[in-house]
């Protein structure tokens, strides 16, 4: 479904999507409430503990 909606968009989209950044992330297993945001500047940090 989901690749059948990316095909739809990039065919009658009036935008050129040239680069699409790809996060990724390491932590310890007692790190919580840590997420990834859909782009650089939107990964707050202010939620995170350690157990």
């Amino acid at each position: 479904m989901y690749k059948d909606l990316q095909k739809k968009v990039l065919e009658k989209s009036p935008f050129v999507i040239i680069f699409q950044q790809t996060e990724v992330a390491g932590m310890r297993a007692n790190l919580k409430g840590f997420k990834l945001g859909p782009s650089f500047d939107t990964n707050y940090v202010f939620t995170v503990s350690k157990d």
